[in-house]
Parts: structure tokens; C-alpha cells; sequence
């Protein structure tokens, strides 16, 4: 009786493995046809710049058709090494910020004339790749970020180059600006003088300050 009981509940663990491996089986060929039907559906493709997100429309910040967007040649300039301590403290705060995610931002440069004051601020772009590009008219590059320069060229601080960059951009005519979407509201603003930068106030992860003798320039 023994040996019959053994018999049987060698049978029933040798039934028991054939229906788990069956059941395995089934379960791979499923998930193989998954996982092929997946691999065959047709691929987005991902843009950096120029901002298309479908094939429809263009995300600057809001979606605009393609009818509304222009290209964009912005003069390559290079910044000279008497400016890298400040684009590189800028971007030191910024990474070490744990606001935002600073690997798709970037910045924007504009230089104007404020009450007398040449005045230059600059700010953050949240996402290089919902940016309109149609305000600038040049660009620069400092430790793989992209510096959107807007305004009047600053021999003392750049290089002009011969170069172009192009980008796709919405006509200002068209575009509808919303500063709340592409930037956490973070700047830096200096006034020039004798070829140097003054701070006169930030905003900030470490702060907010302003310069009161300023206070009326911007």
C-alpha cells in the first residue's frame, strides 16, 4: 500500500509539472507575440529642436499650425573667457536646484537700454525644445547649454563668427508669449559697466535680492 501511495503521488507531481510546463509554454509564445506585435508598430520620432511635437503642430510654448511657424538663422557668437566665471556660476545654482530638471533647460540673454542703464538679464528656459526662437538673434554655447541672445551685440563679453544655426520658430505676429509655462521665474539681472557685469538683482533657488538704487530700471 506503501509503494501504491508512492506510485500515485509520483504520478500526480509528474501531472502537476507537465501542466505548469504547458501552461509555461503558452505563456512565453503569448508574451513573444506581444512584445513582436510592439516592435512593428511604427516609431515617433523625437524632437529636439525644431519644437515639432506632431505632425500638425508646433509646441511654442502652446501648439500653433504649421502655417504660423518660419525659419530661424540666429548669429553663433562665442563668449570670451572674462564672462565664464558668471555663466558658470549661473549654471551651478541651476543644477544643484532640485526645482526642475536642468538637462532640457536653457537660457535666454537680453541685452537693453533701461533708464539710461544697458541692462542685461538672464533667464531660464525649462524646455529648449518648447522655445520660440523667431525673438533672438543669436546664439551661444557654454558647457552644452543653449544661451537665446536678444539684443544689441556686447563687443567686451562675444565673439561674432561667421556661423548660423536654424531653428524652427513661430512668427511673432502669430505667437502668444506665456513666461508662467517655460520658466520657473528665475533670472539674473546686471548693468554694464566699464566692460564689467554688476549684479543688481536675482531670483533664484538661493534667494531673491534687488539693488534699490535700481530698483526703478527694470
Amino acid at each position: 500500500m506503501r509503494s501504491f501511495g508512492y506510485v500515485q503521488m509520483g504520478s500526480i507531481i509528474h501531472i502537476k509539472k507537465q501542466t505548469i510546463m504547458k501552461h509555461f509554454y503558452g505563456f512565453t509564445v503569448l508574451l513573444v507575440f506581444i512584445l513582436s506585435g510592439c516592435n512593428n508598430r511604427p516609431k515617433t520620432t523625437e524632437y529636439t529642436n525644431p519644437f515639432m511635437v506632431e505632425e500638425e503642430t508646433i509646441c511654442i510654448p502652446y501648439r500653433y499650425p504649421p502655417e504660423d511657424s518660419i525659419d530661424v538663422n540666429l548669429e553663433k557668437y562665442i563668449v570670451k573667457k572674462t564672462l565664464h566665471p558668471v555663466f558658470d556660476s549661473i549654471i551651478h545654482s541651476v543644477e544643484t536646484c532640485p526645482e526642475f530638471d536642468s538637462s532640457r533647460a536653457g537660457f535666454t540673454l537680453i541685452h537693453e537700454i533701461s533708464k539710461g542703464y544697458p541692462l542685461v538679464t538672464i533667464s531660464i528656459v525649462k524646455y529648449t525644445w518648447c522655445y520660440n526662437t523667431a525673438r533672438d538673434n543669436a546664439i551661444f554655447f557654454h558647457k552644452g547649454y543653449n544661451f537665446y541672445y536678444e539684443g544689441g551685440f556686447i563687443d567686451a563679453f562675444f565673439e561674432k563668427t561667421s556661423e548660423f544655426v536654424q531653428f524652427k520658430g513661430v512668427d511673432m505676429d502669430k505667437y502668444t508669449s506665456d513666461f508662467t509655462l517655460n520658466t520657473p521665474g528665475f533670472y539674473w539681472r546686471y548693468i554694464l559697466k566699464k566692460k564689467r557685469l554688476q549684479n543688481i538683482g536675482y531670483n533664484n533657488c538661493n534667494g531673491w535680492w534687488s539693488d534699490e538704487k535700481y530698483k526703478g530700471v527694470y
